[in-house]
């Protein structure tokens, strides 16, 4: 299994570190070969929003950045897992960065799915996608904000299963794991399936003019 770990860890943030690295240690239990990013670390810029990555560069962001080695990993992952602070109920401003890069992976065109409207995936196998938020102390409102913007982002990503954790500052070790583990379970059939053996996610699709 192919893994990717983009971690937003603010300065002497002692809780959000140690998050990630559990979130490592479920990744090696489960045998997979770890890309990690500390996206404080990386040269990324923000996205422009020009959409060259569909025109002129398919696939590709104009920006030649660290960018391109976050998203060939990305491509190549069986699950993506993010790790950062919950602000006003969304990723970290990292975190966000590496969202709005995510862009290329999808194809201009529209389609319509279940009452809903979605871009197509521009790649056969997307990733499952793993969200661990971290909360100083508990707050049910940007909790339940989080898990429901890492679910619609899911769906439009193509993630064949998604997963969410939130943990608060005050939560013992053992609970931290668990909570965790709880959010790999979510991804584990998903992750595990031969990427050859997936079927491209846009088959109930009808593809609008």
């Amino acid at each position: 299994m192919e893994a990717v770990l983009l971690a937003d860890v603010p300065g002497g943030d002692v809780f959000t570190a140690g998050s990630s690295a559990v979130a490592a240690d479920q990744l090696t239990a489960r045998g997979a070969s770890v890309t990690s990013f500390d996206v404080n670390a990386i040269d990324l810029a923000l996205c422009i929003g020009c959409f060259d990555c569909w025109g002129k560069t398919p696939g590709r962001c104009r920006f030649r950045d660290d960018g391109d080695d976050v998203a060939r990993a990305i491509v190549n992952a069986d699950v993506v897992v993010l790790v950062g602070p919950v602000l006003f109920g969304g990723y970290s401003a990292g975190l966000k960065r590496v969202m709005d890069r995510m862009l290329p992976t999808l194809m201009p065109m529209l389609a319509r799915q279940d009452g809903e409207v979605y871009r197509l995936a521009r790649y056969r196998r997307p990733a499952a996608l793993v969200a661990i938020g971290t909360l100083p102390e508990p707050d049910v409102a940007n909790e339940r904000t989080f898990r429901g913007m890492v679910e619609r982002n899911a769906l439009h990503l193509h993630a064949p299963a998604f997963g969410v954790a939130v943990l608060e500052g005050s939560m013992p070790t053992t609970e931290v794991r668990l909570a965790v583990q709880g959010a790999f379970a979510a991804v584990d059939h998903a992750a595990a399936t031969p990427r050859a053996l997936q079927p491209r996610n846009t088959r109930h699709l009808t593809v609008r003019p």
